[in-house]
């Protein structure tokens, strides 16, 4: 089934958005009379071909009305795409190293020291609850 909607979530609310960026009739947020969301912005600045179930309303950039009448452009928080990035890629390197350590810990080499497996092992616990804390669990 295609999906016909996402959400924009915040702390003033939730809009429901049609593929096309057009906010359905009659919502607004915390007042404002958000017109339409920057869809093509998201997906090119992602990399994504189809918008996520839910977004937040910083992490997307909406056009609004002004005065009942003109419209005005707010952009997406940069600094909060830049930290969401960051968080996913100290995430996924943990999980890249505790990967590599466990294929190691399934199949060491003959002449590894038994120390060293112990060593290991204690890596790849701390690895996984790093990467678990920066961003919980993986999906």
């Amino acid at each position: 089934m295609i999906r016909r909607a996402f959400e924009v979530i915040g702390s003033h609310g939730e809009l429901q958005i049609s593929m096309d960026g057009s906010v359905r009739k009659g919502q607004t947020y915390d007042g404002l009379i958000i017109t339409r969301i920057d869809v093509e912005e998201y997906l090119k600045w992602y990399g994504m071909c189809a918008m996520p179930e839910c977004v937040d309303i910083i992490d997307v950039g909406y056009w609004y009305l002004v005065e009942g009448c003109m419209e005005g452009y707010e952009p997406p928080v940069d600094d909060m795409r830049q930290k969401k990035v960051q968080i996913n890629l100290n995430r996924e390197t943990a999980f890249d190293i505790a990967g590599l350590i466990s294929g190691w810990l399934r199949n060491p080499p003959k002449e590894a020291d038994p120390r060293r497996k112990s060593q290991l092992q204690a890596a790849y616990r701390d690895l996984i609850q790093e990467a678990n804390n920066i961003a919980g669990p993986r999906v």
